[in-house]
């Protein structure tokens, strides 16, 4: 019963110390798991808006070597037919423009419209639609390209379908000035925020006047984003405005969402409305911390088990070496209870225990009158000690007669003197080395102290004047002989 309440004790100790142990440890990894991701998402919209600087810069170049082809720079310069113009750049000028850099860059340089316009601001031709001509496109970068600078902006442009442009114009210069402009313009769709997440490794979707125009999510994951970025834009009413990252669930699944407006974005004169352009970034919660954390959770729970099974195995060993002394002096006190009294209590085990064993034996040896046993001596007081199935001669010696008795009962005269106890001890350390026994802790002192204790309780036994002993090796093992005298 012992044993099981202190093993149940133990485990129960162990698992709670475990349990506890693996929920700080998972608490205090989570977080720094969430840290870690906060810090990556940062990253990522840095990475994200370096790398639309310098591509929207690159476009700008482009446009500027393209707006100095000789054909165009001609064509505007000429006062010729506004028609006549118009077809002459959608047939002719505009497609070269294009085929030029699908060359140079394998296709991957492919605007979706390009617009010339003239220097009033009015459009001479928009290669995605023959029937825009002559709008006057309102737009601030219209009026600095006319102005002779080049530059670049995000518009929100119907053309065929409300499309998120990344745009780019430079001027068309002439010797006597501006004559126009040239304007790329670059879907910011599905495509491009494909692209950008395959670069970052975050969902990227582009937003303009509260609807999804782009996104590397399906179409229904868009109208979660629409609605989550519905309580959001108030924040980024100002431009260049951002969020901080913050948690949203989009298709059944847990992002860490960043979002800002694209900078320096101004709305044309004839819709004002197109002023909430920008972008947000959805990093995966589950991927970038529910994965690790749940493979970290996994090789804790191993380590942990691990960490159990061995902890409990040791607990039930000392647990065991604890109890089974104890048991073990059960064992004996119920024998004697049964009759039995030659029962000896081996002293080993934990201290208390060993203390317990000894005080037993010395309760038995006294109940019973035979010699008590010294713990602290390495002698060992074995059977071959007690008296009893004596020789004939040996029984000479009870009475104080016969040739042994009489050589006791003659040396007995004088009292038990310390050349007497010191002959017994030399006698007995040579019958030791002589069986090849060890000496270790056999002292004069310890060995005549326990020849003392032995003497009183065998008188009282035998009833007898004095107790002397006899050194003799029986079955390879030095032993002391008790031999009472009356």
């Amino acid at each position: 019963m012992i044993r099981l309440k202190l093993t149940g004790i133990t485990v129960v100790s162990i698992v709670g110390v475990a349990a506890t142990l693996l929920v700080v440890l998972n608490k205090e990894v989570g977080s720094k798991l969430k840290g870690r991701q906060e810090q990556a998402v940062r990253l990522k919209k840095d990475t994200f808006v370096n790398s639309m600087v310098l591509l929207t810069e690159q476009y700008e170049k482009l446009a500027q070597q393209a707006a100095r082809t000789a054909d165009l720079v001609s064509l505007m310069r000429d006062e010729i037919n506004l028609k006549a113009r118009q077809q002459k750049l959608l047939d002719t000028i505009i497609p070269a423009i294009r085929e030029d850099l699908r060359k140079r860059f394998a296709g991957k340089v492919d605007p979706y419209a390009i617009w010339v316009v003239d220097g009033t601001g009015r459009v001479a031709a928009l290669d995605k639609d023959r029937e825009e001509y002559e709008r006057v496109l309102k737009y601030p970068l219209v009026k600095t390209a006319l102005s002779g600078i080049s530059g670049r902006d995000v518009w929100l442009e119907k053309i065929q379908n409300l499309l998120l442009l990344r745009t780019v114009a430079a001027p068309i210069l002439t010797e006597k000035g501006t004559v126009g402009a040239l304007i790329f313009g670059f879907a910011l769709g599905n495509e491009a925020a494909q692209q950008d997440e395959k670069m970052i490794g975050a969902e990227v979707a582009f937003f303009g006047n509260k609807f999804v125009r782009g996104s590397s999510l399906s179409q229904s994951d868009a109208t979660e984003i629409e609605s989550f970025m519905n309580a959001r834009f108030e924040r980024l009413n100002i431009p260049n405005a951002s969020v901080e990252p913050e948690m949203a669930v989009i298709g059944g699944r847990r992002y860490l969402t960043t979002s800002a407006l694209f900078p320096n974005v101004v709305a044309p004169s004839n819709n004002p409305p197109a002023t909430q352009l920008g972008y947000i970034l959805l990093s995966s919660v589950d991927e970038e911390v529910e994965g690790p954390l749940a493979s970290f959770r996994t090789r804790a729970m191993i380590a942990t088990l691990g960490f159990l099974v061995i902890a409990v195995v040791l607990m039930l060993m000392a647990i065991r070496s604890f109890i089974r002394p104890i048991e073990r002096i059960e064992q004996g006190v119920l024998e004697i209870i049964g009759g039995n009294r030659d029962v000896k209590f081996n002293p080993d085990g934990m201290g208390e225990c060993a203390t317990l064993a000894y005080q037993m034996n010395q309760l038995v040896a006294t109940l019973t009158g035979r010699p008590a046993e010294d713990s602290d001596s390495e002698v060992s007081w074995t059977d071959p000690l007690f008296i009893e199935d004596l020789a004939p001669d040996e029984q000479d010696a009870l009475i104080g007669s016969g040739e042994l008795g009489q050589q006791f009962a003659q040396s007995s005269e004088a009292k038990l003197t310390d050349d007497y106890y010191r002959q017994v001890f030399n006698d007995y350390c040579s019958a030791r080395k002589s069986t090849g026994e060890k000496l270790d802790g056999v002292t004069f002192e310890r060995f005549r102290a326990k020849l003392q204790k032995n003497e009183e309780s065998l008188r009282k036994k035998y009833k007898c004047q004095a107790v002397k002993f006899q050194v003799q090796v029986k079955e390879g093992k030095a032993t002391l002989k008790p031999v009472p005298i009356r």
